[in-house]
């Protein structure tokens, strides 16, 4: 072989090695934006699966502890939200507010309650 052969010969190695870099940095490209692309399609089919309270009866709903406006709210959350988790947040924080005003409720009730055991023995000691 001579020199010239040998320096041709290294010449298309490097433009091999070149494609192949090139192809192999296309490749890794491709490759991440097609993974992009199938995380986005299965969010999608998840947040099309979630849309689907919003045609379950209102008292199952209730059952679950949310209303129809909760669950539209949920579904208009970007898709890189979890609607889900997102929901049950909102249902425990409807859920403390609940419990605050059912506190407030038994303590009006309490009261009530403690009123009427009052008039009721002001009303024996003068019979």
């Amino acid at each position: 072989m001579t020199i010239c052969n040998e320096m041709e010969l290294g010449l298309t190695q490097q433009k091999y090695d070149d494609k192949i870099n090139l192809f192999g940095k296309s490749l890794l490209w491709v490759t991440k934006i097609s993974s992009f692309l199938i995380k986005r399609y299965d969010l999608y089919l998840k947040r099309q699966a979630f849309n689907n309270l919003l045609y379950v009866d209102a008292s199952v709903l209730n059952d679950i502890g949310v209303n129809r406006a909760d669950i539209e709210w949920a579904s208009n959350l970007p898709l890189k939200c979890n609607a889900a988790l997102m929901l049950e947040k909102l249902k425990a924080e409807n859920k403390v507010t609940l419990n605050e005003d059912e506190i407030t409720k038994r303590q009006k009730l309490a009261m009530v309650e403690m009123v009427k055991s009052r008039h009721n023995t002001v009303g024996m000691k003068y019979l």
